[in-house]
């Protein structure tokens, strides 16, 4: 929170046009953009089908979308599924949405052309400096990996 913040004033201050909008309804007319990015958004807004096809929308023809999200490989999606039906953690297991490199390129695939998706591996938390476990799912071994994804809209 205290980067975005940050970040806030940062363009608060720099004088860049900046909006405040729900992702699944953006303010802005068809064909606006040539270029449309979103870091971290896809995975927390509440429809994210419906924010795509809104940035499609708003994106000219040929118009080229980024998305960065977290992605979670096969085992740490299923240590979280686990943690939740046992009890062990009562987080949403819908908000954050859990993606995975697949899941993310045919979301964006149903109206756009995927280019390319680029993986960062993550390290498992045993590996990282980090506070101390407030929860017993901080304890398990789960990977968090960031994905960046290139697209093209489709004529």
């Amino acid at each position: 929170m205290d980067q975005y913040l940050a970040l806030r004033r940062d363009v608060f201050d720099s004088g860049v046009d900046h909006f405040e909008a729900v992702a699944e309804r953006l303010p802005f007319a068809d064909r606006s953009f040539d270029l449309c990015i979103t870091l971290n958004e896809i995975d927390v807004c509440r429809n994210p089908r419906r924010a795509v096809q809104e940035l499609g929308r708003v994106l000219d023809t040929p118009g080229y979308l980024v998305i960065g999200v977290n992605t979670y490989p096969v085992a740490s999606r299923a240590l979280r599924v686990a943690a939740s039906a046992g009890e062990i953690w009562r987080g949403s297991l819908s908000n954050p949405r859990v993606f995975s490199e697949k899941s993310l390129c045919s979301l964006v695939g149903e109206g756009f052309e995927v280019v390319r998706c680029v993986i960062e591996r993550g390290d498992y938390p045993a590996k990282r400096q980090k506070p101390k476990p407030r929860k017993l799912l901080d304890y398990l071994p789960y990977r968090c990996d960031k994905a960046t994804l290139f697209a093209k809209k489709r004529s």
